[in-house]
């Protein structure tokens, strides 16, 4: 007999009737060995049925896993949702309303050292929420050749149906150019609620807001108060504002955070933001708000 450790052939008997291997120290059982064959012939075949049975259900698993990845794919093409997932409820890719977005009008407001920021109000026009919109602008050359560019996203996020934002795009020092094309991108939300649209959502209660002028007749400072008046606590509170002039042409933007890292339900923060570049006179603005729910 072989040691099957080491493969070493002397063995000597202990005091308890088995034989140690005197080259590893292996012990073996009397009667396996007296008898190696018995022994021998039923390991070989317990490993053999067992290493047929693993590569057996590995070939069916693989198999299937091929099948499914194969039908996966031809029912969804690459870039498409398979599906999304929010407390149980499962949408299939058929189910889903696909996103949809417009640009409802842009503004360019130039600063004093050549930058343009394109301002585009865009809004959700489908079925289901969007997350934070993008726009991509390109500025064109008078023989159309495409000579600049730039993008931003939304100041609002998880925008439900209907919703507008502003998005605003800034494109630094751009050649002098002819024209200018936008495209808006929609995208569903990474957790998609169960009708499609975010029920918990912050609400609030803009008051108190003022306009003053700074300094330079382009500078302005902002302040005012907003009130959560949704049933959450709301993180990370944000205001925007548009200045427009008396042709309704947007002439500045801007946007500032609350103190208040939490605004509980029923109580309010001030906000104060500094808009440097008002390419105009105001005559009047509009506010929009964002936060996230607990």
């Amino acid at each position: 007999m072989q040691c099957r450790n080491c493969s070493g052939n002397e063995f000597r008997k202990t005091v308890s009737g088995n034989y140690k291997c005197v080259y590893c120290g292996t012990l073996y059982h009397e009667e396996r060995f007296k008898h190696p064959e018995k022994f021998n012939f039923k390991s070989r075949y317990v490993i053999t049925a067992v290493t047929s049975a693993i590569i057996l259900l590995v070939l069916i698993l693989t198999v299937f896993m091929l099948s499914e990845d194969t039908e996966n794919r031809s029912a969804n093409p690459p870039g498409k949702i398979v599906s999304r997932q929010e407390n149980g409820v499962r949408f299939s890719a058929g189910e889903i309303p696909e996103p949809e977005g417009a640009v409802l009008s842009v503004d360019v407001i130039p600063d004093s050292i050549g930058n343009h920021y394109f301002l585009a109000l865009c809004r959700n026009t489908g079925k289901v929420s969007v997350r934070a919109p993008h726009v991509t602008v390109r500025l064109y050359s008078a023989n159309n050749v495409k000579i600049g560019s730039g993008s931003g996203y939304s100041f609002m996020n998880n925008l439900n149906p209907g919703e507008t934002t502003p998005v605003l795009i800034l494109v630094q020092k751009p050649p002098k150019y002819s024209r200018f094309e936008t495209e808006y991108t929609a995208e569903l939300p990474f957790v998609i609620p169960e009708n499609g649209v975010f029920e918990k959502r912050f609400t609030g209660e803009i008051s108190d807001v003022a306009l003053k002028m700074t300094g330079g007749g382009t500078s302005y400072k902002l302040k005012g108060s907003i009130k959560n008046t949704s049933d959450y606590n709301a993180k990370y509170v944000q205001v925007a504002a548009v200045i427009y002039n008396s042709s309704d042409k947007a002439i500045g933007y801007g946007s500032a955070f609350i103190s208040e890292k939490v605004l509980k339900p029923g109580d309010f923060d001030l906000f104060n933001m500094y808009i440097t570049t008002v390419a105009g006179k105001p005559d009047h603005y509009k506010l929009y708000y964002h936060g996230m729910v607990q």
